[in-house]
This record gives C-alpha cells, structure tokens and sequence, in this order.
C-alpha cells in the first residue's frame, strides 16, 4: 500500500501539471494574454515617441523651430488650457463635427436602408452618390458658403456631406449583401415589411455601419479642422493656423495633438456604440491567434 501511494499522487501532480499547461495554451487564454500585453504597449508606444522626440530635439537630430520639444508643447498645453483658449475652441469643434456627423449618419443610413431596399432605385442613384463621394469636401466649402453664408451651417453641411456619403454608399452595399438564405427564410416565415427590415435587414447592416462610423470620425474631423483653416475664427483648426501665421510651434503643436486626441475619443464613443448595438461582437468573446 505505501508503495502504491507515491505513483498515485505522481500521476495526480502530473495531471495537475497538464491541466494547467493545456489551460495556458489553450486559444482563449492565449488571446486574453496578448489582448493584456496590446492594452500595455497602447500606452508603451506614445510613451517611446515622446521620449525619442525629446531626445531628438535636444541633441538637435531634428529642428527645434519645427519640432518643438515635448517639454515646451506641454508648457503651451499648460498655458492654452489655463488661460480657456484652449477649452473655448475645443468646445466650438466638438459641436461642429458633432452635429454634423449626427446628421450625416442619420442622413446615410436613411438613404442608403431606402436605396438598398429597391434594386431599380440602387441602380439609378447609387452612381451619382459615388460621384459626390470624389468631389473635394473642401472644395465644395465655398459653395456652400455662396448658398447658405459664412455662418455655421456650411461648416455643418461639410462634415454632413462626407459623413451622409460615405455611411450611404455601406449602408447599400450591405443591404444588397444580405445572403438571400436569409430573405427566403423571412418570407417562408411570414414576417412582416417590419419585422424583415428589424431583424434581418438591419442586424445584417450593423457591422458594415459600424466600420462606416468608425472611418467617419476621421473624416469629420479633417473636415472640420480644414473648415476651420478656411472660415472661422475660433475652433481648433482656427489655434492651428493662428499658431502658422504667427510661427508659434509649440501651439501649433498642441493644436495637431488635440485633432489626434478628438479621432481618438470619437473612436472610443464608436466602440461603445458598437458594443452596445453588437453585443455577439465583443473583442473579448473573439478567439484570434
């Protein structure tokens, strides 16, 4: 009996030792470890470039009347932001790209659901969207101007119009992409012109709308701060082009980084959309290598 004891609880520590080996191994414990690490460099990374920067522009690698130092940049943040220039603008910004990339969207995904719906009206009027969509945004600002003043609504269209463009034309090519396996099984179940378009239509769009949000965030705000550079006097875009004119950088600097940090915080708002309208499509349910 005691001989027989020690191979047991060897057999025992080695099945422990297997189990614990197959559970780090296995696929979602692997992504859950690279999603950690991911998460770590997302800050590790900025961190470098800030440092290499730094670096850059005190040994004089790079040209300090360009590339301001870091330390400086965040003296005329410091400054900027105290004073309420900074916040003023920002404010200004974030409620022209706001509003039109709201009405924008609303705009495209209308369209595009009504144009998807029809393959007569798809066919006829989907060329057309393509060719606003190659039209010069900013390019269509003085027009815009000409029509409705240099007053906020212009600066609004602008962003409305890439916006409504872009989500229309993914919006009618994910309703013509829905499998028909899918409108077959809707019709041989009775549902309803609204119960069609509720839960096959629509939930068959989402990812395509979401990718289409999500590349709007940047096209909204280039095309504010370009709006800004053109016809405005206050706005981020606005510090930018100040900060140029008068060979300021280091504001011209903050003025970029704060444009960056408004496509960052707006990607943000559009993965919580996405997480809340496309909960079968967590990042964490998904098991990648």
């Amino acid at each position: 009996m005691t001989a027989i004891t020690p191979t047991l609880e060897k057999r025992a520590t080695a099945t422990v030792i297997i189990k614990a080996g197959a559970r780090r191994n296995d696929p979602y414990s692997v992504f859950q470890r690279k999603k950690r690490l991911g998460r770590a460099l997302a800050w590790v990374a900025p961190v470098l470039v800030l440092l290499s920067w730094q670096i850059s522009s005190d040994t004089g690698l790079v040209d300090k009347r360009t590339f301001t130092s870091p330390t400086e940049v965040g003296e005329a943040f410091w400054t900027l932001a105290t004073n309420g220039v900074l916040f003023e603008n920002l404010a200004v910004t974030v409620q022209r790209i706001g509003i039109g990339y709201v009405s924008g969207a609303v705009v495209g995904i209308v369209v595009g659901l009504a144009l998807g719906w029809s393959i007569l009206m798809r066919s006829a009027v989907r060329p057309m969207i393509r060719a606003l969509q190659t039209a010069p945004t900013l390019g269509l600002f003085p027009l815009f101007m000409m029509i409705f003043g240099l007053g906020e609504t212009a600066k609004y269209l602008i962003v409305a119009k890439g916006m409504g463009v872009l989500v229309a034309l993914a919006v009618i090519d994910a309703v013509a992409a829905v499998p028909t396996a899918y409108i077959e099984a809707a019709k041989s179940l009775g549902c309803s012109k609204w119960a069609f378009f509720t839960e096959v239509i629509l939930p068959a769009s989402l990812e395509r709308i979401i990718t289409a949000l999500r590349i709007g965030i940047g096209i909204g705000v280039l095309s504010t701060i370009g709006v800004e550079f053109i016809a405005a006097n206050e706005g981020v875009g606005r510090i930018i082009w100040t900060s140029w004119n008068l060979f300021l950088p280091a504001q011209m600097w903050v003025g970029i980084i704060t444009s960056c940090l408004l496509g960052v915080v707006g990607n943000m708002l559009v993965d919580l959309l996405q997480r809340l309208v496309m909960p079968w499509q967590r990042e964490g349910d998904r098991v990648v290598s």
